[in-house]
């Protein structure tokens, strides 16, 4: 169901299944749940729970010695996006700088556009509190990842909009069309 987009089913099963695990005593498998279930709060705007529901994530990845390193990005991320949506900016720079060291850190599949990812966050962040040259060190950074273009064509188009915009917000036209 989630991956149908049809949120309503998904999370009415990931409830079903965090009860299931938590009765049969199988919380290595509740980061997923938690996880999933952070996911689909952002996607239906609800930020205050996508941060509850990713914080239950990273102290479940936390207790499990098994935990992914990637588990753990997507869990600071999703933090950071639904902080920086409710304009908690230093709590969404904060993360999104954790959520860029776990990238930048561990072996993690498609560890690049992570990066590129991250630092493309931070810089939209920096635009929401209008400082753009802040911005445009980030964006220039995740525009100088190793084949963004190839891997991440709609982030890299992501990236030069933004590097774009807040280069107009200071008046800077070098090298803009």
């Amino acid at each position: 169901y989630l991956d149908e987009y049809k949120n309503d089913s998904s999370f009415y099963y990931f409830v079903k299944a965090e009860k299931l695990f938590k009765k049969i005593n199988k919380t290595e498998r509740l980061d997923d749940i938690y996880l999933n279930k952070a996911f689909i709060y952002i996607y239906e705007s609800d930020y205050s729970n996508c941060i509850t529901s990713a914080s239950k994530a990273l102290l479940s990845i936390d207790n499990n010695e098994t935990g992914s390193q990637r588990k753990r990005y997507d869990s600071y991320n999703l933090i950071a996006v639904s902080s920086n949506e409710l304009k908690n900016y230093d709590r969404a720079i904060e993360y999104h700088q954790k959520a860029l060291d776990v990238a930048q850190s561990y072996l993690v599949n498609n560890k690049s556009n992570l990066v590129a990812n991250s630092q493309n966050n931070l810089g939209v962040v920096y635009q929401n509190v209008n400082n753009h040259k802040k911005a445009i060190f980030f964006f220039k950074n995740a525009l100088a990842q190793k084949n963004l273009l190839t891997q991440s064509p709609s982030l890299y188009a992501m990236l030069v909009d933004n590097l774009a915009y807040s280069k107009f917000k200071i008046g800077d036209n070098k090298d803009l069309p």
